[in-house]
């Protein structure tokens, strides 16, 4: 138990995981707040051991959502969940554990794993399967226990789990956002008459072997324990005694030691038949609990016959099945786990006020999923602005780039061609002056032969007419310059050919390509 401790002790465990609207009502019967939950999770189908009466499956639904709300919050699809896996740990006919093995994995507990030695589903007290730990030796002393042939490192030396006397499971996996442990304690059995006969202290009992359980388990997956970890459990009968004070000890209270350990908030507890599990006044603060009952079955009611003024930790979640009118005291058929399993799948539909609040939740849920996906959209919107901003930039980076490449030719072309031999007879005129120069614009690249005049032209259509004819004969001297900037690569080299007037207007202008 030290070692549970100390791996509990240093988590400081917070609400995480999923979203789901909800609609509160205080509900003075049963005194305790309820919500309905309208989820998009998938349907699953858990089957147990068939009764006549009852059947022998429940349509539930599942999903990170079902864990959105504080424990506090009744959820009748939780509970749902709940009383199917407390039904499925009974075997009926099946071979020990295969109902309850089945249903986890259906809840997607075993995902993707072969090895069983791996599985992070545990059975204890279910002798003889793969998932249960079970133990060897004639002798106490002898005793340890072993998993799958393995002996477990740290090893006990006391006679629990050596047959099928108080039954349960452990069970945890990634919910996407929180690790969820699931422990469901196993109802009466014929092995576990002495415990229910014990009442109290037999109660007791059964705790005691939880937290030997959680304790083995957490030194196999100690990772299951997180910031956000949110723990289910669940129990029928005298497992539903035994789930009702595990939880209790998450209370709040600081008696309680295990309230250090994880947040009452993310502690969803839901029992089925529970026994009364303490005398004396009533204890408040265990929000977290509610203990689905029918008010004529015997067991919840009256039992244990030694306790006189019995109480259960929580809320009680009455219902009538039955007729308790000449039925004797101690009578168990309004008592079986399939009663309750369909009694909780019909509390949805006798509840007036559930439609109600699963519209008003469903609305609700709409209008914050509409929120979320203009969210979304805006997001989308600013990242493909933002990649296409980029990418424009990239684009002008790349062209910037490019233009000071042509840039660069051009220039040292320029010089050239300012230099050039070829070109002294057009800059040897004593009445104007010719100067080359690069230029790129408008997709066009190349050099501007450009000549300024050195007084002023009056006749400029008649200095014009010259000009053309002038330029015709030269023109032979252009064409070698537009090859040489083709092959440098230029893109649609050009030569403009400019006479200025000294007074700065254009005389002539004509462009080579």
């Amino acid at each position: 138990m030290k070692k549970l401790l100390a791996i509990l002790a240093a988590v400081a465990v917070v609400g995480g995981g999923g979203a789901t609207a909800a609609v509160l009502l205080s509900n003075n019967d049963a005194k305790f707040e309820t919500t309905a939950t309208v989820t998009l999770s998938a349907d699953k189908t858990i089957y147990y051991a068939p009764h006549d009466t009852w059947g022998d499956h429940a349509e539930v639904r599942w999903g990170p959502e079902l864990f959105a709300q504080p424990s506090s919050i009744y959820n009748h699809d939780l509970a749902l969940v709940a009383s199917a896996l407390c039904a499925s740990a009974h075997d009926g006919k099946e071979e020990n554990g295969k109902y309850l093995i089945d249903a986890y994995k259906t809840l997607g507990f075993d995902k993707g794993v072969t090895d069983v030695k791996k599985s992070r589903i545990t059975l204890y007290s279910y002798p003889d399967n793969d998932y249960s730990i079970t133990k060897v030796g004639a002798s106490k002393s002898d005793n340890k226990y072993y998993y799958d042939g393995s002996r477990i490192s740290s090893g006990f030396f006391d006679n629990n789990f050596i047959d099928d006397n108080l039954a349960f499971s452990i069970a945890s996996r990634d919910m996407g956002g929180f690790q969820l442990l699931v422990v469901t304690c196993r109802g009466t059995e014929f092995n576990d008459w002495a415990t229910d006969v014990a009442g109290l202290s037999g109660f007791e009992t059964f705790l005691g072997e939880v937290k030997l359980g959680l304790e083995e388990y957490l030194e196999r997956f100690p990772g299951v324990v997180q910031a956000s970890t949110k723990i289910l459990v669940t129990g029928y009968s005298l497992g539903g005694a035994a789930a009702n004070l595990f939880a209790a000890k998450f209370n709040a209270s600081p008696s309680e030691a295990w309230s250090n350990w994880v947040a009452q908030d993310n502690v969803y507890c839901y029992t089925f038949a529970s026994p009364l599990t303490y005398e004396g006044k009533v204890r408040d603060g265990y929000s977290n609990i509610f203990n689905v009952v029918n008010k004529m079955d015997w067991v919840p009611m009256d039992f244990p016959l030694n306790t006189s003024n019995g109480k259960r930790y929580g809320h009680d979640y009455p219902f009538t099945e039955g007729d308790k009118k000449g039925v004797a005291l101690v009578n168990y058929t309004w008592h079986p786990i399939q009663l309750y399993v369909q009694a909780v799948n019909g509390l949805r539909d006798e509840d007036s006020i559930v439609p109600v609040l699963e519209s008003a939740v469903a609305a609700s849920w709409q209008a914050a999923e509409d929120a979320r996906q203009s969210s979304v959209r805006a997001a989308e919107d600013a990242s493909r602005q933002a990649v296409e901003e980029s990418k424009r930039q990239e684009e002008e980076r790349r062209r910037q780039e490019q233009e000071q490449v042509y840039k660069d030719k051009l220039e040292q072309l320029a010089i050239e061609a300012n230099q050039g031999s070829a070109l002294g007879s057009l800059f040897s005129f004593g009445t104007m002056q010719t100067q080359v120069c690069a230029f790129g614009s408008g997709g066009k690249y190349g050099l501007i032969y450009k000549t300024q005049y050195n007084y002023n032209v009056v006749d400029t259509e008649s200095e014009a007419r010259n000009l053309q004819n002038t330029v015709n004969l030269q023109s032979a001297i252009y064409q070698p310059m537009l090859d040489r900037m083709a092959r440098e690569g230029i893109p649609n080299p050009t030569v403009i050919v400019q006479y200025i007037n000294n007074n700065g207007s254009m005389i002539y202008e004509r462009e080579f390509k």
